[in-house]
């Protein structure tokens, strides 16, 4: 059983129609945001800041990442600092 509750949080299935075969294949917007683990869960409550959040969870990895890659840089150029040590770029490739 716990390897289909796994199955069912990767694909984002329900785990009662991966087991039965019964309800909705999907999760509802809400069952999606409800069954977040609270370790994980992060409270926006500026309006701009969920959008940027959802924006982003929606994005593909490929266009998340040059997303990420633009939000560090605007926040490196506010407050000074850089890209925390360990979290090199991970698109393109180097040319000499």
């Amino acid at each position: 059983m716990s390897h289909l509750r796994e199955v069912a949080l990767a694909t984002g299935t329900q785990f009662e129609w991966l087991a039965t075969g019964r309800g909705a294949m999907t999760l509802s917007r809400d069952a999606e945001l409800d069954s977040i683990a609270t370790a994980e869960a992060i409270l926006v409550e500026d309006p701009l800041e969920f959008r940027l959040v959802r924006a982003f969870r929606e994005a593909p990895l490929k266009a998340r990442l040059s997303l990420l890659e633009v939000m560090e840089t605007l926040a490196s150029q506010r407050t000074g600092r850089t890209r925390p040590h360990g979290t090199a770029r991970t698109t393109g490739s180097r040319r000499s």
